[in-house]
């Protein structure tokens, strides 16, 4: 999936708006690949093949490597990972995850109902606290189109997605990426 981050607190064309294409298979793959930040001279990649995982940066040809030592070995793709450390954030709307969008609804039986004032569109919602994540799929498509956090009446974000397949897998996408220096962990 390509995903695009909008918020009141995100500018427009700024890095932090630029679309993330993000690649899930099964429970301990998982693959984000980021947008080329020129300022920072940062193009990051994430890999992640449990309990493996390598966090680099293209733009100057080094990583790290990390190795996950908590079973079970489980990739968590937070839609709300921004709010993770907000203690007035319900940790349950963190159970919203990248290609997990369908079972958390589904979890919270949060009904799908058409839009009032306009029925092209299905949303469905979850919330605590004052808390809302809702999502949004054109109606026909099996796919969703944007997830929305509400606080209140606000608009906290939005994530646009802007391409959402289930392809072959190629498991070759979860594997140590090569081309760059790869610093070890250090032994315990």
């Amino acid at each position: 999936m390509t995903v695009a981050t909008e918020s009141p607190s995100i500018p427009r064309g700024s890095f932090a708006s630029q679309p993330k294409t993000i690649y899930r298979y099964r429970a301990t793959f998982a693959r984000i690949e980021e947008a080329l930040d020129r300022e920072n001279n940062i193009h990051g990649r994430i890999v992640v093949n449990e309990p493996d995982s390598w966090i680099v940066n293209l733009a100057t040809k080094h990583g790290n490597h990390a190795i996950d030592g908590t079973k079970p070995f489980i990739v968590r793709l937070p839609v709300f990972a921004d709010h993770a450390e907000d203690k007035n954030f319900p940790s349950e709307l963190l159970g919203l995850e990248f290609g997990c969008e369908t079972e958390f609804f589904d979890h919270w039986r949060s009904p799908e109902e058409p839009f009032r004032d306009d029925p092209a569109h299905l949303k469905r919602a979850f919330g605590l606290n004052g808390w809302l994540a809702a999502i949004v799929r054109e109606k026909g498509a099996p796919v969703p189109s944007t997830v929305f956090l509400f606080k209140g009446n606000d608009i906290v974000g939005a994530y646009r997605y802007l391409g959402y397949e289930d392809v072959p897998t190629d498991t070759t996408l979860f594997e140590k990426p090569s081309g760059v220096a790869i610093s070890e962990p250090r032994p315990n």
